[in-house]
């Protein structure tokens, strides 16, 4: 009996962020297509949507700030943070903020 596929991907794709952050596999082209293939993007799209996932759960459930979740998740601009979070979730982080205070 193995992992389910959504945590196995996940077992996987740190486990090769591990490697590529340790430069085990820098380089290695290998490595990267094989990380593409199992998360179906690159490593440094799979670590800022994950680090963007976490700020959103931070942002929503948690009511941190903007720079204090910005910063947590590893941005040293809240202002790189703010662009690329409004790409990947399509809204503006004031709407989100606004909505959160709301509930």
């Amino acid at each position: 009996m193995g992992l389910p596929p959504a945590m196995a991907t996940r077992v996987v794709a740190l486990l090769m962020l591990t490697m590529i952050d340790s430069g085990e596999s820098k380089g290695n082209r290998s490595s990267h297509r094989h990380f593409k293939t199992v998360t179906a993007m690159s490593p440094l799209q799979y670590q800022k949507q994950t680090r963007l996932l976490k700020a959103r759960l931070l942002l929503i459930a948690h009511g941190r700030s903007v720079a204090a979740a910005a910063h947590e998740v590893g941005y040293e601009s809240p202002t790189q943070f703010s662009r690329e979070y409004a790409r990947l979730f399509s809204r503006p982080l004031q709407k989100i903020q606004r909505k959160s205070y709301r509930q």
